[in-house]
């Protein structure tokens, strides 16, 4: 049995479109496969899926004009296209009207001078048209979010969270979202699947103080990695959606099967969070 807990989260897609995670050795998930792990996961509690236009053919995959479900897709202030074209498009691409949330997904390009504002204006825009229902952003890091508090306040707000690192908690960022009426999406709960392995992979033998240290806490409580996993999404109350990718079918039926535990994880953080920050492998 699913629990409460994750009775409204996202599928991620991003394995659907390329071959994503580093800890992925399989390559992208077949079309086949990710249909049978959507109608696993709407069966299972989820509410919709998470997608991107940078996530390769995941928009394409999905073809979530059959599916009632939510959407969250994301589009680049990079881009040559501006933002509606690239709402567009991608409406186009999953064959709907519309989607219930557009994140930008470059943060830090909101840094630059008038992008802001720009980047805001005309996501309201293409909410007053309905062809999104909320606006908002995806972030690595908490400083990105202090700083657009004072400027906009977004409907979503997309953060990492995972046993180590848990820096929107103990900053209190996440807390101050809430408070703003921000819904919170969630996700690297697996960290690219690094909570997941048994197996470092060499690109990050400099992280192999952490690992060793998150393998003997799952010795020293006997859990297994999706079952510490889940245990740790299950207690943060103050998110809204956790967004959950998987590399296949019998990984996303173990996580679905996985028990919740009452374990605190908060010896697990990380002070140094650049240490768990994928975007600076």
């Amino acid at each position: 049995m699913v629990s409460n807990k994750f009775s409204d989260w996202l599928l991620g897609t991003a394995q659907f479109g390329m071959p994503y995670g580093v800890t992925n050795d399989r390559g992208q998930t077949s079309a086949d496969e990710a249909w049978r792990m959507i109608n696993l996961a709407l069966r299972s509690g989820a509410v919709g899926v998470d997608t991107a236009a940078g996530y390769g053919d995941a928009e394409k995959v999905l073809s979530l004009d059959v599916l009632s479900a939510r959407i969250t897709t994301k589009v680049s202030c990079q881009s040559d296209l501006t933002i509606r074209q690239q709402v567009e498009n991608s409406l186009v691409n999953m064959g709907c009207s519309c989607v219930d949330s557009v994140l930008i997904h470059d943060a830090e390009s909101l840094k630059i001078s008038g992008a802001l504002q720009s980047v805001s204006r005309q996501l309201e825009e293409l909410k007053s048209e309905q062809l999104i229902t909320a606006a908002g952003v995806s972030v690595y890091e908490v400083e990105q979010t202090k700083a657009l508090l004072d400027h906009w306040i977004p409907d979503v707000v997309q953060i990492p969270l995972n046993p180590l690192n848990q820096s929107f908690l103990e900053s209190g960022e996440a807390q101050r979202l809430k408070k703003a009426g921000v819904t919170l999406q969630s996700r690297s709960l697996f960290l690219q699947g690094v909570l997941l392995t048994s197996l470092l992979p060499h690109r990050l033998q400099k992280l192999t103080d952490l690992f060793d240290n998150w393998q003997a806490f799952l010795r020293k409580n006997e859990m297994s990695t999706l079952s510490a996993c889940k245990s740790f999404a299950a207690a943060q109350d103050c998110i809204d959606h956790w967004v959950l990718g998987f590399e296949n079918y019998a990984q996303l039926e173990a996580f679905i099967a996985a028990p919740v535990q009452n374990v605190s994880m908060q010896s697990c953080a990380v002070k140094d969070i650049d240490r768990v920050n994928p975007s600076k492998w």
